[in-house]
């Protein structure tokens, strides 16, 4: 993660570290980017009880998509990801289920 990515405190770093997202249910936070960089990039880890089961990098501005997108990929340990961007101009939404 670059620093120069952020503006301020709503980072994901902060904000998702250690994050207990029950099934069936979600999380959001607002996100700060810096208006002035061309990426905002985290890197997430998944785990399932104590054992990491994927990770993936993420992209934030994909959030800004002047028209909403959505990409499916698959992930490792039988795991896939939806990703959709670009939701009412601001929000990035990442749905993962068992493929």
């Amino acid at each position: 993660m670059d620093d120069h990515d952020w503006d301020g405190d709503s980072r994901p770093d902060h904000q998702f570290q250690d994050a207990t997202i029950d099934p069936h249910s979600s999380i959001k936070h607002r996100q700060e980017i810096n208006a002035k960089s061309r990426t905002a990039m985290s890197t997430m880890t998944f785990h399932v009880g104590d054992e990491a089961k994927f990770t993936m990098r993420v992209d934030q501005w994909n959030a800004k998509a002047k028209t909403e997108t959505s990409n499916e990929f698959d992930l490792a340990n039988d795991y896939k990801a939806h990703l959709t961007a670009g939701i009412g101009g601001d929000t990035q939404k990442i749905t993962i289920t068992k493929k």
